[in-house]
């Protein structure tokens, strides 16, 4: 019998043992130090209390070492052990699952029209919703965390419910995606449950439809064209509310143990049937990729993120499949860039437009090869970690306090009112797509005034001036 004399360490990266976890799906990622097995082993996750198909992973890259899994830690408020093995050697990690319980939250809905009737499609629609938003606040978590060491999230409420519009079918097809959410968005401020200051909503349009046969008898498959043949479709964030369609829901999981293989799904898309949000890369993985990096993206908004050059707010959304798998090509996809609108009192709008690949090729290959080049830049995860609805611990404070600051343009200072929250954030942001210029963080804890080290004259009526307080409170300044 062949003795084993490898020397395998097995490194967890983002999971420190004892740590608490406050949201369902745990993604944990790790690598094995001298991969190379004669045995050829897998690295395996040992939980008793967890089922077998409650457990996803990657397997163990034979590029570099890497592994990932994603566990569903279920409903219930509990203790874990995890037993990661490897040929010979283990490491264990014991983790504290305790759920949110926190007084701002997320209620998530499923819009159908006046005239429109449930079916099974309806219900299959919620559990759809259900299961990727626990997707998105694990990415939340994680994201937060790898840029400032802060485990923190959004909580959701309870399970997708129905919220019915008083507009019919024909008048949601015929909406613009700005008059839609404009008006999805006075429907939910004027119902029971808008009445709730402490509640944010997502929600997703149940009728959105597809022009497929026009766009085939067109022969125009560009991606504007796809576009302009969505009918009640919006991918759109800010205030309180975030708005979706369901249009691309076909190449989204239903169940848990579809989740891995969604993200690596290599099925082209059928233009004449399904329409095409992937970047280019025109498969049912590419679409799910993006159209969940959008949902990401858009939910910054409504935790009051501005839009950034790269990361989750920026060029980078349509790189969620890399945070669950170990995706080591890289993908130079079109960047995308802000769309310059004249907008009224609306949110910031996702990134629609595209610029072709030019510079920086090399750049990006060294970025996709170093990491899975979806994050949440500095100052969006400063922003996160102060914001009520994911910094449980201000929520009283927040509620309890007012936040009174001005700008003074003649000494170019921004000034707090004594006595109350203190300065925490501010950023100079573009007016016509809230695009962030220069950050601020102010790290001691009696900040009250800040001068500008330069003088923004130049800037006044196209920027204004974001400032959020340490207890979460913001405030939107014009110079």
């Amino acid at each position: 019998m062949t003795s084993c004399f490898c020397q395998h360490q097995i490194k967890i990266l983002n999971l420190e043992d004892n740590e608490l976890i406050n949201h369902q799906f745990l993604l944990i990622k790790g690598y094995v130090e001298s991969f190379k097995c004669i045995k050829n082993s897998a690295v395996s996750l040992q939980e008793l209390n967890i089922a077998n198909d409650k457990i996803l992973t990657t397997g163990i890259s034979q590029t570099n070492g890497q592994f990932k899994f994603l566990v569903d830690l279920g409903l219930n408020d509990s203790a874990f052990f995890f037993k990661f093995t490897y040929c010979l050697t283990s490491v264990t990690r014991s983790i504290q699952y305790q759920s949110l319980r926190g007084e701002f939250k997320i209620s998530p809905f499923l819009v159908l029209a006046q005239d429109e009737s449930t079916n099974e499609q309806t219900e299959l629609n919620q559990s759809i919703v259900d299961l990727n938003l626990l997707l998105v606040q694990s990415v939340y978590a994680d994201k937060v965390r790898e840029a400032v060491q802060v485990r923190c999230t959004f909580e959701l409420l309870e399970k997708c419910k129905i919220f019915r519009s008083q507009l019919s079918k024909q008048e949601i097809w015929n909406c613009t995606e700005n008059d839609l959410w404009q008006s999805i968005a006075r429907e939910f401020i004027n119902s029971e449950w808008g009445k709730d200051k402490r509640s944010k909503f997502i929600a997703f349009i149940n009728c959105t439809k597809y022009e497929g046969f026009e766009v085939e008898k067109s022969g125009n498959f560009s991606y504007a064209n796809i576009r302009k043949h969505i009918k009640g479709y919006a991918a759109l964030g800010g205030g309180g509310l975030a708005l979706f369609g369901t249009i691309y829901f076909y190449c989204w999981p239903h169940y848990f143990h579809e989740v891995l293989n969604c993200f690596q799904n290599q099925q082209p898309v059928d233009l004449c049937k399904q329409p095409d949000d992937s970047n280019y890369r025109k498969t049912w993985a590419g679409v799910y990729a993006s159209t969940l990096g959008a949902l990401s993206h858009e939910l910054g908004h409504i935790f009051d993120l501005g839009h950034t050059q790269n990361g989750v707010m920026g060029t980078g959304f349509d790189f969620i499949n890399r945070v669950f798998t170990l995706n080591t090509t890289t993908e130079h996809l079109p960047q995308r860039i802000v769309a310059h609108e004249e907008k009224k009192e609306i949110p910031a709008t996702r990134f629609t437009k595209f610029k072709k690949p030019a510079n920086g090729f090399l750049d990006n290959y060294r970025q996709q090869k170093e990491n899975d080049s979806f994050f949440f830049t500095n100052n969006c995860a400063i922003i996160l970690t102060h914001n009520p609805w994911l910094k449980k611990d201000i929520q009283r404070d927040f509620l309890n306090s007012e936040f009174q600051v001005d700008y003074n343009v003649h000494t170019n200072t921004v000034q707090v009112q004594p006595a109350g929250p203190v300065l925490k954030c501010i950023e100079i942001r573009c007016s016509a797509n809230s695009l962030v210029k220069e950050w601020y963080e102010f790290k001691n804890s009696a900040t009250l005034t800040f001068t500008f080290p330069r003088l923004l004259n130049d800037l006044s009526g196209s920027h204004y001036i974001f400032v959020m307080s340490d207890k979460g409170h913001v405030k939107r300044l014009q110079f």
